[in-house]
Order: structure tokens, then C-alpha cells, then sequence
């Protein structure tokens, strides 16, 4: 049973708004709010190994982790500068890859198929990106 001490972790204005568990075994807390930037949180099993990556979203949607442990994360960029996605390294924080979206709509949610990554925004928008 992993435990995250998310007071120590500066989330006063972000609010648990995602979770769930890595194919590694991994679980992950997605924090977000309309004031701070989205902030991801995960740890190993036992809860030893904490690891935080912000994110500069306002509005966001954690669309999900592959094999090798690759987040994919989707949201509106801060300054109203328009709904980007991008992949990171779970294990480093690492940008792998990002990219805008042609809405400045919120995700409201996604799906992650292999070499795809599929995402729906607010406006009735559905992005594919990949091959």
C-alpha cells in the first residue's frame, strides 16, 4: 500500500483531479486547478520514491501511460496561448515530444493506442497524433 504525503508536496491550490496506476506498478495522483499549474505526482509500490513534473496547464487531462513509461498529458497552456499536448518520462520528468492542438478548448479526455494518441476537447474537437 503506497502512501504520498501531498502536503509536502506545495499542492495547497491544486486539486486531486486524476489517479491511477502505472503498467509498472506505479501509482500517480494528476493535481490540477484553475489557479497553478497541473502537477503530476507518482511514487513506486511502497511509496519511497516520490517524483513530481509540473505541468504549464490551466485545465487539464492525464490520457495515459505506455509500456515504457511515457506520460501523455494534454491541457490548456497558462496564457491562454492554446491546448497543447506533450509526452514525458515518468522516470525523469524528460519532454519527450509536445505539440499544439488546433482548439484552445479544455481535454476532456483521450485514449492512447499504440503509435496514436487520440484526444477530445470541449469544443467537439477529436485529435489524432501519431501515425
Amino acid at each position: 500500500k503506497a502512501r504520498i504525503e501531498t502536503r509536502l508536496l506545495n499542492t495547497t491550490q491544486r486539486f486531486p483531479f486524476d489517479a491511477g496506476v502505472s503498467p509498472s506498478h506505479n501509482p500517480w495522483l494528476l493535481f490540477s486547478s484553475p489557479y497553478e499549474y497541473t502537477r503530476l505526482v507518482w511514487t513506486d509500490p511502497d511509496g519511497q520514491s516520490t517524483q513530481v513534473t509540473d505541468f504549464p496547464y490551466r485545465g487539464s487531462r492525464f490520457i495515459g501511460i505506455d509500456a515504457e513509461g511515457t506520460g501523455y498529458l494534454c491541457g490548456v497552456l497558462a496564457r491562454q496561448e492554446g491546448t497543447e499536448c506533450r509526452a514525458a518520462s515518468l522516470n525523469s520528468g524528460v519532454v519527450i515530444w509536445k505539440t499544439n492542438l488546433s482548439t484552445s478548448a479544455v481535454p476532456v479526455g483521450g485514449a492512447l493506442v499504440e503509435g496514436r494518441l487520440y484526444v477530445a476537447a470541449e469544443d467537439g474537437l477529436l485529435s489524432a497524433i501519431g501515425r
